[in-house]
């Protein structure tokens, strides 16, 4: 739907054809389609000129590559060079500089290090969306790393003004909580926490989300010595 309005769309209306396919793009990744996301995303890229179009673009892109962030290494110069000074786009960046960190140079500090960067950027902006998403990234890294700063980290991100999208997101705040509590042993907060975010993510369609969640249910299953339980929602 989201194409077909851009199809539609007069190039000098408002929102502009290219913004509606860059939704398209997003929606599509939380569809779990992302040959589609990542199609739209490069076709435009081919004319776009607006820093803001070009940075949304090129994060369609990363975020389209999953685990394979490695194989668009060429795309982060270029989107920083389109960000250029801008707080907003610059955080943009860097949020996905720490996903690079974390996935391609298994750096947790580093990580950490990009996506405090990404929130401070996030929140002169006024981008709460990307703030919590910052901050979520952060959290994790800490308990993943065992920093002693990981649970005021998690309070921070779970802080209104909340998104409702971030906030049930595999990658947002919840999640984060999530992976604390499975490693501070308290399982039954973390069976309840997941099975919500769960139970959230299917109302919205959101495919990969509900991947990681089944997963994140099964391992604390597993964690409770539920092991038919767990192998069912493996």
């Amino acid at each position: 739907l989201g194409l077909l309005a851009a199809r539609h769309t007069p190039a000098d209306g408002t929102p502009g054809p290219d913004e509606r396919r860059l939704t398209a793009a997003e929606d599509a990744i939380t569809a779990g389609e992302q040959d589609l996301a990542r199609d739209v995303a490069r076709e435009v890229l081919t004319r776009a000129t607006a820093p803001g179009e070009r940075v949304r673009a090129w994060m369609a892109v990363i975020e389209a590559a999953g685990q394979a962030i490695g194989e668009v290494d060429a795309v982060f110069p270029q989107a920083l060079a389109d960000a250029g000074d801008d707080p907003r786009l610059l955080a943009l960046v860097h949020y996905q500089l720490a996903w690079r960190s974390l996935v391609v140079q298994g750096d947790f500090a580093q990580g950490r290090e990009e996506a405090a960067h990404a929130a401070r950027l996030a929140a002169r902006a006024g981008e709460r969306s990307t703030e919590l998403l910052a901050l979520a990234f952060q959290a994790q890294a800490e308990t993943l790393m065992g920093h002693p700063g990981a649970p005021a980290t998690i309070q921070r991100a779970l802080q209104e003004p909340q998104d409702p999208r971030v906030a049930c997101h595999h990658n947002g705040a919840g999640s984060s909580r999530f992976r604390w509590l499975v490693m501070s042993d308290r399982l039954a907060e973390a069976r309840t926490t997941v099975t919500a975010l769960l139970r959230e993510v299917r109302r919205r369609g959101m495919a990969e989300s509900e991947v990681h969640y089944l997963r994140f249910l099964a391992e604390t299953e597993l964690h409770s010595g539920h092991c038919g339980r767990a192998l069912e929602l493996s």
